[in-house]
């Protein structure tokens, strides 16, 4: 059964198919593409149709589907796994899709085909365009959401390059002013340091500050206690004397009278 010639030539009621199948007016032929946009299902709806109608209907269809198994596996892999090429413009993307999806549902979901087109192609865009293109409502039309994915794209694009230059610029002022504006202390509300500056400055300040008041306390302490000491000029000699006479039977060592010379001045508190 040649099936693809009863679909192209579906207005030819010379065909030879119309008899094999029992299509003898153009109901039939009516009815067959009505078949092929949805299931099974679109039968039920058909008023009198006879019992070889409907089994002759079912063949046709489920010819066309074995016929083209195969393509049909491969493109719908090809459709769910679908990404967007390095810089493929998104008119292109469309006509893929466009054509991805014919070829997987063809006229199965006829009724539903612009849907399917609209639903891969936002799944190959990124999240933030997505929630954009959604919101409040889908696009009605795959032409609606190319024009509008463009213009949120070239808004972006705009945005991410005002963003660098931007960023570039403060980065170059910043470094044209140098340290000494870009420092800033927290603590002091003061320019030119930072708040780590600021306490080691603080802490050595105030380490240097007790020190010299401790220098100045301990000056003064020396001067005090120096103008209170006297100054007594002793002896030497007799002092040595004195404590070996006290200590020895003898007042010399080996019967030898000591002979120690020498003055010393002791001073006392």
């Amino acid at each position: 059964m040649n099936t693809r010639s009863m679909t192209t030539n579906s207005t030819d009621m010379t065909n030879p198919s119309l008899s094999k199948h029992s299509w003898k007016n153009l109901r039939g032929w009516l009815i067959f593409p009505a078949l092929l946009k949805s299931s099974c299902v679109w039968i039920e709806t058909i008023k009198n149709l006879s019992a070889i109608e409907r089994s002759s209907f079912e063949q046709i269809k489920l010819a066309i589907e074995n016929d083209n198994k195969g393509k049909r596996l491969k493109n719908m892999q090809e459709l769910a796994n679908i990404k967007r090429k390095s810089n493929e413009s998104l008119p292109k993307l469309a006509t893929r899709l466009h054509i991805l999806v014919d070829r997987v549902f063809g006229k199965f979901a006829a009724s539903n085909k612009m849907q399917l087109e609209i639903f891969f192609f936002l799944n190959c865009l990124p999240l933030d365009i997505q929630i954009l293109l959604c919101n409040p409502d889908i696009p009605k039309s795959i032409k609606d959401a190319v024009n509008a994915a463009e213009g949120l794209e070239a808004a972006k694009s705009i945005s991410n390059l005002r963003f660098e230059k931007n960023k570039i610029g403060i980065a170059s002022t910043s470094k044209s002013l140098g340290d000494k504006d870009s420092k800033f202390c927290t603590f002091c509300k003061r320019t030119n340091h930072n708040v780590d500056k600021c306490y080691k400055k603080k802490s050595a300040e105030k380490k240097e500050k007790k020190k010299k008041e401790a220098e100045k306390e301990v000056n003064s302490l020396n001067k005090s206690t120096i103008s209170k000491c006297h100054f007594i000029p002793i002896s030497f000699n007799n002092v040595v004397s004195q404590a070996i006479a006290t200590t020895l039977p003898n007042s010399g060592v080996g019967g030898q009278p000591l002979n120690v010379k020498g003055e010393s001045t002791i001073g006392f508190f």
